[in-house]
């Protein structure tokens, strides 16, 4: 996946998400649902042009993800300007926040390997399943 975005694409998303990283950390942010409440930024992928980022997330334990979803939308306003001060480009990108479900789908793949596993092991309960 890496090949299809340029290396430019790359490093903005990168300094992006240290920067969204930073507002989370230094709790900058007011809006009720997203105070106090620890969100990772797992990953910033940036449009070829540079004028739009999706920004995925993920709050701590995957808690009030709806409400925290909500509050990213209202402060997206609020992390536009804060990107501005801080990144050294013409254009500032507008950002989409998106949950990151990498987690839960890596945990489900998991278990079905496990669930294949434990039905290998137990070769009289693969022959009562068929």
């Amino acid at each position: 996946m890496v090949g299809e975005f340029s290396q430019r694409q790359l490093q903005v998303g990168q300094e992006i998400r240290k920067l969204l990283m930073d507002v989370f950390v230094k709790k900058q942010l007011r809006d009720p649902d997203l105070y106090d409440v620890s969100v990772t930024v797992t990953e910033v992928r940036v449009s070829p042009d540079l004028r739009e980022a999706t920004a995925y997330v993920l709050p701590l334990g995957g808690e009030n993800l709806e409400d925290v979803m909500r509050g990213l939308k209202r402060a997206s306003a609020f992390f536009r300007s804060y990107l501005a001060k801080h990144l050294k480009m013409r254009v500032v990108p507008w950002i989409r926040f998106q949950p990151d479900h990498t987690f839960e789908y890596a945990s489900h793949i998991h278990q079905l390997l496990k669930n294949v596993q434990t039905s290998n092991d137990d070769p009289d309960q693969t022959l009562q399943d068929s």
